[in-house]
């Protein structure tokens, strides 16, 4: 089980083939939130079982200062931009890292390694090896949660579902060098 605390170091990276609509959608890719495993009494029966308690999950752009969360990724676009979204919350406070891409078209649909690395509480987003200019420290306290791992856009409302692949998910207890962020 990972778990992620501010002073730990961690990374996680992955590679990512987005084909968004034309219209504006934002949604997480990978998220720590939204499902979880609770244990319920099953009265008729008379005997506990586990089940999944299912909570939606907020898009990428919106406030997590409610919602506690080591870590959501995700992509936010439109018809001629986008960005990438990190955000980890203690539940009073977050942090919310975004890189920008102007010259990013909805037609576009090459792979992109997308890397998140937490060393010595420094968080920072790495686009293609690139280190974005955007960067921040994981809120102090407790940011761990009790909720599964969700590859895949898992969230509320009338958000447009993109079509995207994931490739090479990996999830890393130390922050990987910037050479092998490549």
């Amino acid at each position: 089980m990972l778990l992620l605390l501010e002073c730990d170091d961690w990374t996680i990276s992955f590679w990512s083939k987005i084909t968004p609509a034309a219209t504006s959608t934002h949604f997480p890719l990978i998220s720590k939130g939204g499902v979880q495993k609770k244990r319920k009494f099953d009265q008729r029966n008379s005997i506990y079982t586990m089940q999944d308690d299912i909570s939606s999950m907020i898009g990428i752009t919106g406030s997590y200062n409610k919602v506690r969360t080591p870590f959501v990724i995700g992509f936010e676009s439109n018809s001629n931009s986008g960005s990438w979204h990190f955000q980890s919350s203690n539940g009073a406070e977050s942090l919310h890292i975004q890189t920008d891409f102007a010259d990013y078209k909805s037609a576009d649909t090459d792979w992109t390694h997308v890397a998140v690395r937490n060393s010595a509480s420094f968080c920072q987003i790495f686009i293609n090896g690139v280190a974005s200019d955007a960067s921040g420290s994981i809120p102090t306290g407790v940011t761990a949660n009790q909720s599964d791992i969700i590859i895949g856009s898992f969230i509320s409302g009338s958000m447009i579902s993109p079509n995207s692949d994931l490739a090479e998910i990996r999830m890393y207890d130390y922050a990987v060098n910037s050479t092998a962020l490549l």
